[in-house]
C-alpha cells in the first residue's frame, strides 16, 4: 500500500512539472512560440495518471476492507 501512495506522489510531482513547463517551438521566422495544444496534452495526461493512481488506491483499500 505504501508503494501505491509513493506512486501517487510521483504522479503529482509529474503534474507539477507538466504545469510548470511550457511547451515551445521556434517558428520559421526564428521567434519562439508556445505550443498550447502540447502543453494541455501533457497536463491532461498527468492528471489522468493521478486519477488512475487514486482509483487503484481506492480499489486496494476496498479489497483490504473486504478481507477483514
Amino acid at each position: 500500500m505504501e508503494l501505491a501512495f509513493e506512486s501517487l506522489e510521483e504522479a503529482r510531482e509529474q503534474l507539477k512539472v507538466a504545469q510548470d513547463t511550457p511547451q515551445t517551438y521556434t517558428g520559421a521566422d526564428g521567434r519562439t512560440y508556445r505550443n498550447m495544444a502540447k502543453y494541455e496534452e501533457n497536463v491532461q495526461a498527468a492528471q489522468e495518471n493521478i486519477r488512475m493512481h487514486e482509483n487503484n488506491i481506492q480499489a486496494l483499500q476496498t479489497e483490504l476492507a473486504n478481507l477483514k
